[in-house]
């Protein structure tokens, strides 16, 4: 052995050698430990997240050619309320609006841009009506697209055992304008 490393030549070979391993395992650790930063560089791509936006608004009591008159109502007289559903979605969304109403009301039907979407007569797959007609549950699948405005129309009236208890029939009833006969709760989830 003493006789190898006394040889010149060897030991160039052996300098080279050692020098072109340290040299490797230095390439291969910085381009591991950069490699985060070149692929930044390399690329001009943008990642970011999806919009998903749902917006509610409460507009009015439709009564009489779409005046609202908050005050004195029959009792057996159906009440409707308007609101609108604004969807600014870019991905595939599941939608489930749930209206409730206070507890002398009952739901008797839902309106989608005009179109009934339930009543008694027209049940609905995609809508769900509890037991005591007070909750009515909306499901539905969303396309992803920028601007989705969805205005709806659900009609209320006084439950017959509401009028028989506090009410005759000709009897007036006063609903102050801040109280709130309907509740729209919503939500969304993507759809992968």
């Amino acid at each position: 052995m003493k006789e190898l490393l006394q040889s010149k030549s060897f030991r160039q070979n052996l300098y080279k050698w050692i020098f072109m391993y340290i040299g490797s395992l230095a390439l291969f650790t910085s381009v591991i430990t950069y490699s985060k930063y070149y692929s930044n560089i390399a690329s001009d791509d943008l990642a970011r997240v999806a919009m998903f936006e749902v917006d509610m608004d409460y507009e009015y009591c439709v009564m009489d050619k779409n005046k609202c008159s908050t005050g004195i109502y029959s009792p057996t007289t159906p009440i409707s309320y308007s609101f609108s559903v604004d969807a600014k979605l870019e991905v595939k969304t599941f939608l489930v609006l749930t209206m409730k109403a206070q507890d002398k009301f009952e739901i008797i039907s839902l309106r989608k841009n005009g179109d009934i979407i339930y009543s008694s007569d027209t049940p609905n797959s995609n809508v769900t009506l509890s037991s005591d007609k007070r909750t009515l549950t909306l499901q539905e699948t969303v396309e992803a697209n920028y601007n989705r405005v969805a205005t709806y129309q659900i009609t209320v009236k006084y439950k017959e055992t509401a009028i028989k208890d506090n009410y005759y029939i000709y009897d007036s009833v006063s609903i102050p304008e801040n109280e709130s006969i309907i509740t729209v709760d919503y939500s969304a989830e993507q759809i992968k």
